[in-house]
């Protein structure tokens, strides 16, 4: 009885948690983050002009000043009124930069697009050279105080956001194994491992994708279908080993089940926490 209510309690967590992140789009998201060097002391604000008018939630400003994306600061307005000899597009997007010297773009960054700054005390703007695309799911790029832009790709960063996704992954993991009564070292063990290995397999598959089919096919597109896959395969090695390894015997549909609860657990709140992290997922 304690064994079904602690699967029936996984169970109804699971399914709270669901239902607080289906109202939000979430999920993997690229996006695109410039690093400002040389402009120490100087009042600027950024954005990113898109060769589209409209790119996801955002378009050019029709004239709508109840509209939310709407900004009453004056740089707003000089970016709506900036030409481009290329026919970019200000997208109703920007960030003081003064203090950071950094912008971000976590959500629907359009896919080519130039820097644009504006220098609010001298009232002049400073293009990039030439347009940009996306080159990564997160893409980093150095624009210097001469306009002129390189990559800026942080390996180091890609690392610790993978080292924290996996971590996530092996707690959530773990308690849910103890809801199911799994519990030995040598299965908490082989469940480390076996999480470690898929997390390295679906982040190499992930990042592969993305660079052959783009961002949106091939992060969204394959996404699930690889969580589907490291559930199979997971379970597929959970049952035929943890029988023998845990500290009770249970029965192979108990350990099968776990391991969909398990990682559904894992990828909801994968969700959610990209939904609040979007630079680190």
């Amino acid at each position: 009885m304690k064994k079904f209510a602690g699967i029936l309690l996984c169970c109804c967590l699971l399914a709270a948690a669901a239902t607080v992140v289906a109202h939000a789009d979430m999920g993997p998201k690229p996006s695109v983050t410039v690093e400002f060097r040389g402009f120490e002391g100087r009042q600027y604000f950024a954005t990113l002009l898109s060769r589209e008018s409209r790119w996801g939630p955002y378009y050019v400003f029709d004239g709508d000043e109840s509209s939310w994306h709407f900004s009453e600061d004056p740089a707003f307005m000089q970016f709506v009124e900036y030409e481009d000899a290329d026919g970019f597009c200000f997208l109703q997007y920007m960030q003081d930069c003064s203090r950071s010297h950094e912008f971000g773009w976590g959500y629907y960054p359009p896919e080519e697009f130039k820097i644009l700054l504006y220098f609010t005390d001298t009232g002049e703007f400073l293009a990039s050279e030439g347009s940009l695309e996306r080159y990564a799911f997160h893409s980093r790029y150095a624009f210097s105080a001469g306009g002129q832009v390189k990559k800026a790709y942080e390996y180091g960063s890609e690392a610790a956001a993978f080292a924290l996704r996996a971590l996530l992954t092996i707690a959530v993991e773990l308690a849910v194994a103890l809801c199911f009564g799994l519990r030995g070292a040598k299965l908490w063990r082989l469940l480390i491992l076996m999480n470690l290995g898929t997390q390295l397999l679906l982040n190499a598959a992930l990042q592969a994708s993305i660079y052959v089919h783009g961002p949106w096919l091939g992060a969204a597109g394959i996404y699930l279908l690889l969580e589907l896959g490291v559930t199979a395969a997971e379970a597929a090695v959970y049952m035929r080993y943890f029988p023998r390894l845990g500290t009770r015997p249970r029965a192979k549909w108990v350990i099968g089940a776990y391991a969909v609860v398990a990682n559904a657990a894992s990828f909801i709140l994968g969700l959610a926490m990209a939904a609040m992290f979007p630079l680190l997922f």
